[in-house]
């Protein structure tokens, strides 16, 4: 049996939904090495073994398919980390394990992470329409944290778009800073943890407290 015929017939068990995620998840490694100019569809169905023409029955395109990639690790993320807090109270110990799961995202999914923020929040590009309905839901998931935080007095008096590019700006840095494909290390994200902690608390000695790497 070619490698081929052998990956759709293991498609063969998923429902359609199934198949368009394993195609976005197995598409962000090409995109990733390549660059979504660089990337053809071609490239993409012979990473994931499968035709080409599976890849058109599932969207019409690379930019169909590029743009279902981003929302499908964008929903990952979002999905986690609201779980995240859903049994916590604290402000400050709520945007702790929204970090966690933004950090351990950035080491997880490494390829996703990296061609996210060098494709789609590279310096001079929109964010793609796509993108804009996930940074209004991560804005509405810390925003209510962040005004209960400074009525408490426990996170400084910044407004919340301000800590949204803070956080993403930190997240860049751990999972853009090796460029050799490796995973940045964990302490790495550690330390990024605490110094933004430190930025956004209103005392930062405690920022240390919410460290549980």
């Amino acid at each position: 049996m070619s490698e081929i015929a052998g990956a759709e017939e293991q498609w063969l068990g998923m429902n359609r939904t199934g198949r368009k995620r394993e195609i976005c998840r197995g598409a962000a490694r090409v995109f990733a090495q390549k660059g979504f100019e660089s990337t053809s569809v071609d490239e993409i169905a012979a990473h994931l073994g499968v035709a080409k023409g599976t890849i058109y029955y599932h969207f019409g395109g690379k930019r169909e398919l590029f743009a279902a990639m981003i929302s499908d690790g964008l929903e990952r993320l979002l999905v986690d980390a609201e779980r995240s807090i859903e049994k916590v109270d604290d402000p400050v110990e709520q945007l702790s394990r929204v970090l966690d799961v933004l950090l351990e995202h950035g080491r997880r999914h490494i390829d996703f992470m990296r061609l996210f923020f060098r494709e789609v929040l590279a310096s001079g590009r929109e964010w793609l329409t796509e993108v804009a309905e996930y940074r209004d839901r991560f804005a509405k998931l810390v925003g209510p944290i962040i005004t209960r935080g400074k009525a408490e007095g426990r996170i400084l008096n910044i407004d919340t778009d301000t800590v949204i590019r803070y956080v993403l700006s930190a997240l860049a840095t751990a999972v853009l800073d090796l460029g050799d494909g490796s995973l940045p290390p964990a302490g790495s994200a550690r330390l990024i943890k605490r110094m933004v902690m430190s930025g956004i608390s209103c005392d930062p000695a405690t920022a240390g407290i919410y460290d549980r790497g």
